[in-house]
């Protein structure tokens, strides 16, 4: 008893209270259906007493994100602790083991070992702890598709009979979680009795944030019933309750309730509709940019880590070599000094012997070396390649939205005052509100037309089939024709619309600018989970060998791309049959709203 007394404080130091933040997003004006909740993760366990030393290792090793070594660390302890038969280490261990794998996003495996420590809690644990256990193991379930498993553990958590502040907080979570299990099952009805269940508990502790998530998961329900005007009501008692709070988890709700609240108020037929939009812009803007500092910081400073390792590796094995080297000549001298009379001859040829590995050694050591530097050079490009193109498509996208959602909807609001003006002058109005209505008219068409050279509109409202189809009739003419192909094609992932769109039409320009082709077609379907493209043209063809490999800039850039994309790229032509590109590559979802828990 002593020896579980001794871990009790550490063992419910290692559970953080799940906070999902799930959004029922629309996009622009499409509703979608919700996503299951997000996976929870585990703050690293406090110190406490009795904390060994390599746990309070792996502790820090968690905060400083070295999930490999603290991996290690910890199945040695869980290792030391079978052997010892130590049932609440083993429970403490197999925990933070779950703890990696989670945050690693190896859910199967963060599974096994969590769901190792909930069968040792079961015996010695408290409510409290084994609550929050069967909270992370329902929503690791929802993580990995198995929302049958899910509901079972989220159901253990809502039929605890046992009554506190703490315990009812914990089942507010499991009601909200359950919410949104249901609202992806279609069980609106049961969907909308759990969201209030959790909203009666947040409400009674005057937790604002808990208490805005759980409106805002009410909320969702009533858009999934079309009661918009009901939906309306509770995003805006959501907004009210945060609007002073500025940590990161409000910023995010805010940005998700912004984005539902634009589609409510577009359905309601409410000019405000775009005002939100552009606060859900702003928000998902700046957490997008603080993300994206902080990949870039963690990428420059494990690529520096590791090529100071690496000259450290190669700095110690050239010291070796020569220590070695070193200490061979004086065994030889020393050999050459007793036998001087009998073997100078064979220690001649030995010397003469060893010398020539020697330097065969170090002609293999300088080409590994150099074919090590070359392959981190070509590494270097291809990522510098990807990231230029990758900012140029972000800078352009977040360019055109801004024209298109901020300038353009000013420039319309003008239009409409200025028309409003007519009406109230009736035929007294001076000829210079025509005048202004023409130019703001025709500064609309221009920011509309800038807009839609830098992103696309098609390809934004309507998808990439229709964005295709777009390219094709704008490229055709008397002496080109170009013909869209594309079958049962569904909306896709913005970013990787984005991406699709822009290699497609790098391609179409290569078939006006080099084949002299007359006919030229573009075929895509879904296949197995990937996205297939064909484009066929009936042009000169060139030598994908030399073109291809001196000239082909462009094709470059696009393999570059595709291979990030995890994609295949291939190219089949002669002057005889012309040009045939055949690219397929993982087909990344359309983001799905998520409900908030």
């Amino acid at each position: 008893m002593k020896l579980k007394n001794r871990y009790y404080l550490l063992r419910y130091a290692l559970l953080l209270i799940p906070l999902f933040s799930p959004v029922f997003s629309t996009g622009s004006v499409v509703k979608h259906p919700p996503l299951p909740p997000q996976n929870p993760t585990a703050i690293a366990p406090r110190q406490a007493v009795g904390t060994t030393d390599s746990l309070q290792r792996i502790k820090f090793l968690l905060q400083q994100n070295e999930e490999k070594e603290a991996l290690q660390l910890a199945l040695n302890l869980l290792k030391k602790a079978s052997l010892k038969k130590d049932s609440v280490l083993i429970e403490t261990s197999s925990f933070l083991i779950g703890q990696i794998f989670s945050k690693s996003k190896n859910y199967e495996k963060s599974l096994e070992y969590y769901k190792k420590s909930y069968s040792l809690a079961k015996k010695n644990s408290k409510p409290k702890y084994l609550l929050n256990l069967e909270i992370i193991i329902g929503t690791i379930y929802s993580k990995i598709k198995q929302p049958d498993s899910a509901t079972i553990y989220y159901q253990k958590v809502i039929n605890n009979t046992i009554s506190s502040p703490e315990i009812e907080l914990i089942r507010s979570r499991a009601y909200s979680n359950l919410s949104g299990l249901q609202i992806l099952k279609g069980d609106l009805l049961h969907a909308q009795l759990n969201a209030l269940n959790a909203l009666e508990i947040q409400e009674k502790y005057n937790n604002a944030l808990s208490t805005a998530m759980a409106l805002n998961n009410l909320a969702s329900v009533y858009l999934e019933q079309k009661r918009f005007a009901d939906a309306k009501r509770v995003y805006f008692e959501a907004l009210e309750l945060i609007k002073n709070i500025d940590n990161e988890s409000s910023l995010s709700l805010k940005e998700a309730i912004y984005d539902n609240l634009s589609w409510v108020l577009f359905q309601l037929k409410d000019y405000r509709t775009y005002i939100y939009q552009e606060k859900s812009f702003r928000i998902r803007d700046s957490l997008r940019n603080e993300e994206l500092s902080g990949i870039l910081a963690t990428i420059e400073g494990r690529y520096n880590a590791e090529n100071i390792k690496k000259k450290e590796q190669l700095k110690t094995a050239e010291e070796k070599r020569e220590k070695e080297h070193a200490q061979n000549i004086n065994n030889i001298l020393i050999v050459i000094s007793l036998s001087l009379l009998i073997g100078g001859w064979l220690i001649y040829r030995y010397l003469k012997l060893r010398q020539k590995n020697l330097t065969l050694e170090l002609k293999q050591q300088q080409l590994i070396q150099q074919n090590n530097l070359e392959q981190l050079q070509n590494e270097a490009r291809e990522k510098i390649l990807n990231a230029t193109l990758d900012g140029k498509e972000s800078e352009r996208k977040m360019i055109a939205e801004t024209l298109h959602h901020s300038v353009s909807s000013l420039l319309s609001s003008a239009g409409l005052h200025l028309q409003a003006s007519k009406m109230l002058l009736k035929k007294d109005y001076p000829d210079e509100i025509d005048k202004a209505q023409k130019i703001v008219n025709e500064a609309a068409d221009k920011i509309r037309n800038l807009s839609h050279s830098l992103v696309s509109s098609v390809l934004l409202k309507f998808g990439l089939s229709f964005a295709i189809q777009d390219l094709c009739d704008k490229y055709s003419n008397s002496t080109l024709n170009f013909h869209c192909d594309c079958i049962n094609l569904t909306r896709y992932a913005q970013g990787f619309e984005l991406k699709i769109n822009s290699i497609i039409d790098e391609l179409l320009n290569n078939i006006i600018k080099h084949s002299m082709a007359s006919n030229a077609e573009i075929k895509m379907k879904e296949k197995n989970g990937n996205l297939e493209i064909t484009i066929l043209d009936d042009g000169k063809g060139f030598n994908p060998s030399q073109n291809y490999k001196v000239d082909g800039l462009g094709l470059r850039q696009i393999e570059t791309r595709i291979n990030k994309m995890q994609g295949v790229f291939k190219i089949n032509s002669s002057s005889k049959e012309g040009t045939s590109i055949f690219i397929s590559v993982p087909i990344e979802q359309r983001r799905e709203p998520l409900l908030l828990h």
